[in-house]
């Protein structure tokens, strides 16, 4: 194997790393109304889909890698 293949191949197991990891969950602090000094707040959890996107993309560029590492054969 040569280095595109390789790096091709470590790739896209850091892409499918990132697909099992799967969503961000964090907590976020919102206000929900104010009158004057008053004001409410609540806490709500949201999640984004940060790892769900990268691993697509790790996943995509590492398949891209292989294709070119083994169509450069080592002479």
């Amino acid at each position: 194997m040569n280095k595109t293949s390789l790096s091709g191949l470590a790739l896209t197991g850091l892409g499918i790393l990132c697909l099992i990891l799967g969503n961000t969950k964090f907590d976020k602090t919102e206000e929900v109304f104010r009158v004057g000094d008053f004001h409410a707040s609540a806490t709500v959890p949201k999640t984004y889909p940060a790892f769900r996107y990268l691993g697509m993309a790790s996943i995509g560029g590492g398949i891209v890698l292989l294709f070119l590492g083994f169509k450069q054969r080592p002479n």
